[in-house]
């Protein structure tokens, strides 16, 4: 099967990209080493380009090919290398240690290369400044002279959308399983955290459910709870509640914190029966609220987990809650000194060194 592009289309899609000389660049991205997203300001519009180092192309396009929200490291480098430059040119060069040509992206005193990675040169020296994974060349080394090729008349490429997103497409499927890998692992995290809280907010409604128990027990306990000793681990109380057929009342056993009297044991169950039956009713609406997170927290994980492309797990991070990003905490100001008081209540400040 022929490659969606060929050497013609990659001059026909460089022309393109010249039409973009002047444009700033406002931020670019790294989706893979070896592909590079970037979008350029042009009076009253925004343009995204790409330049990929497997097909060995550079092109304006409509959207960013799918990626995964963690970027790697070297992003960071790129960006700092290039942002806010301008596009002065784009071109085919190929290198005289090469057989394939490869495009060029033009700022100034820097060029962009796509060869078998995506390398950063200075253009007086010919020095590489930065190199993506898996590149032969590496930083510090110069790059060797390169022709540069004729690129002819500005023609429209025939099926030119379609030609890219083929030569895009396993770059796509690999951003769509590296996304959906990232889902996957916080959505499930989302449902086994709602699990916990569940199972916490259900321990709370079976309390709630003994606060009754509780309340019973201390008030069988309150009527004879001066006469037993501080120390008693138990007491047998009768249940007027309960008769034989004699009318004698049914003699109940109620285990009691040594570590207290009968009366605090039974004002403590009180307490806790009170404070329970008060939040039954807030207990009760939180459970289905949780319960109903949880529900759709799964129902989105059995769907991210399905999804084949961009769309499906576009859909499915709608849906899903927004992550919260951990918050940092700001150390606090280091004061250059120590502070004591006086006898008097006067401030006395000790410097911590000999330069404070």
């Amino acid at each position: 099967m022929p490659p969606p592009i060929n050497d013609g289309d990659r001059k026909l899609l460089l022309l393109e990209l010249r039409e973009l000389t002047g444009a700033s660049l406002q931020k670019l991205w790294l989706p893979s080493p070896r592909l590079c997203v970037l979008q350029f300001r042009l009076p009253g519009r925004t343009v995204l380009a790409l330049i990929d180092a497997a097909s060995r192309f550079a092109a304006v396009t409509p959207e960013r090919p799918t990626a995964p929200e963690s970027a790697p490291r070297s992003q960071a480098t790129l960006r700092n290398a290039l942002e806010g430059a301008r596009l002065s040119g784009a071109a085919l060069v190929l290198p005289r240690d090469r057989r394939v040509a490869s495009p060029r992206l033009e700022f100034g005193d820097r060029f962009l290369i796509a060869e078998e990675a995506l390398l950063l040169v200075e253009a007086a020296s010919g020095r590489i400044l930065w190199a993506s994974s898996g590149a032969q060349r590496r930083p510090g080394s110069l790059y060797p002279p390169a022709d540069e090729a004729q690129l002819g008349e500005e023609a429209p490429v025939a099926g030119r959308d379609q030609k890219v997103r083929e030569a895009l497409a396993a770059e796509e499927r690999a951003g769509v399983a590296a996304r959906r890998k990232e889902v996957v692992a916080r959505l499930r995290s989302r449902v086994q955290r709602l699990r916990r809280t569940l199972a916490a907010v259900e321990e709370d409604a079976a309390r709630a459910a003994r606060a009754g128990e509780e309340r019973s027990r201390a008030e069988l306990l309150l009527p004879l709870a001066s006469r037993l000793p501080r120390g008693a681990r138990e007491a047998r109380v009768p249940d007027w509640s309960r008769t034989d057929s004699e009318g004698r009342p049914a003699e109940v056993v109620i285990p009691l914190d040594p570590a207290s009297s009968a009366t605090e044991n039974a004002e403590r169950w009180l307490r806790r029966a009170r404070r329970y039956q008060a939040a039954a009713g807030r207990i009760a609406a939180r459970r289905d609220e949780v319960q109903a997170a949880l529900s759709r927290a799964e129902a989105l994980l059995a769907q991210a987990t399905a999804a084949q492309d961009a769309a499906q797990l576009a859909a499915v991070e709608l849906e899903a809650p927004p992550t919260r990003p951990a918050g940092k905490q700001r150390e606090p100001a280091r004061l250059p000194y120590r502070k004591f008081t006086s006898q008097t209540g006067a401030p006395i400040l000790v410097g911590r060194s000999a330069r404070d």
